[in-house]
């Protein structure tokens, strides 16, 4: 059996972070007979995922932040990696300011580095450029999410790609639910609710969908929108909701551990991001058959059942809520909904195809 050191560039093992999610999702299905995953992370906090890494035999080790004192990430990072003997890490990012990482890896005389990409931008552009060099000498191995991330990262290298899969049966489509939900909500079966399920912080652009839900509210009077998950931007996000009066049309739930049921709630999601690397959330969506409507920084190729529509973050507020209307239009019947998850099976993206992905691709290497 063979430890991993997976290192997903974050403070703590959390549940709003999409690249731990997906980590989590694996781990989850991997062969633990064969492969096990370890996480190192930054600083010392508690993170939603500790118990069970612990529980699936994992371990977690804490290191300062890069950013902090960089000698002494480095040191920490190298004397974690060279302990564990491990053969193979696995870095997630989509910048190239990990090559740190790479670095003690190479130091510790592990020879797989792996690479994977997740983004298709950056927020330091300049110190993005000015690190590549050493990224690209560094690591070994490059993945990615989906074919935008990899082009983004790797500029025309070869990669391969993993895919972002789901526990499809836990995202399917549920009646039952979604008469509950809309029950606990106090709002009618014909309401029109449109939503987001993820981090409410600067990327996923919480703002944009706020003003295009009141955009929507002019033609769609029976409307509400839900935001289910957690960010630093969620207070902010509240605050708006109320400068414009729409407490009692938009809720904010926090994080759930029942999406599925928010979804099967749900008739339409909108993600107006300003950049993604390729978001399961939206795969999870169409498990349970809920069409979409996206910013063009999201990339075309999430839409893996037909149920997606792309919309420019430069068109006007009419237009968006036009769109959410009209892909929500002959959604309300529920028979239809059922069939998504099968055909999200069939595009490859069941959980259990992705860790078997995974483990291949760490067999093929070694």
């Amino acid at each position: 059996m063979e430890r991993v050191l997976h290192i997903p560039g974050c403070e703590v093992m959390d549940r709003t972070n999409g690249i731990n999610s997906f980590l989590m999702n694996v781990y989850r299905n991997i062969d633990r007979t064969r492969y096990q995953f370890d996480f190192l992370v930054y600083g010392n906090g508690v993170g939603d995922y500790d118990e069970e890494i612990y529980a699936l035999g994992g371990n977690i080790f804490r290191v300062p932040r890069p950013g902090g004192n960089l000698y002494k990430n480095v040191k920490y990072t190298y004397e974690v990696m060279k302990k564990g003997k491990y053969k193979i890490i696995h870095r997630h990012t989509a910048v190239s300011l990990c090559w740190t990482d790479l670095f003690a890896a190479k130091r510790a005389g592990i020879k797989n580095r792996i690479v994977h990409s997740h983004g298709t931008r950056c927020n330091k552009p300049f110190l993005h450029k000015l690190f590549y060099p050493l990224f690209c000498r560094y690591g070994t191995h490059r993945l990615a999410c989906g074919a935008e991330a990899g082009k983004w990262l790797y500029r025309g290298k070869a990669f391969k790609t993993i895919r972002n899969g789901i526990d499809v049966e836990k995202y399917g489509f549920c009646e039952e639910k979604r008469k509950s939900f809309r029950k606990k909500l106090k709002i009618k079966d014909t309401t029109f609710v449109i939503g987001n399920i993820g981090r409410i912080s600067e990327e996923k652009n919480p703002f944009l969908l706020i003003d295009i839900f009141e955009e929507l509210l002019k033609k769609k009077r029976d409307a509400v929108c839900i935001f289910v998950g957690d960010g630093n931007l969620k207070k902010d996000a509240e605050h708006k909701v109320k400068e414009k009066g729409l407490e009692k049309r938009a809720f904010f739930t926090g994080c759930s551990e029942d999406v599925q049921g928010w979804l099967s709630c749900m008739d339409v999601v909108v993600y107006p991001s300003l950049y993604e690397g390729f978001p399961f959330s939206v795969i999870e969506s169409e498990a349970a058959g809920v069409p979409s409507v996206l910013s063009d920084r999201v990339p075309v190729e999430v839409d893996v059942t037909g149920l997606s529509r792309q919309v420019s973050l430069t068109a006007p507020l009419q237009q968006w809520a036009e769109a959410v209307i009209l892909q929500g239009t002959g959604y309300h019947e529920l028979l239809r909904r059922t069939d998504f998850a099968d055909k999200v099976r069939k595009a490859g993206y069941d959980i259990r195809q992705t860790a078997k992905a995974m483990e291949e691709y760490y067999t093929s290497i070694l």
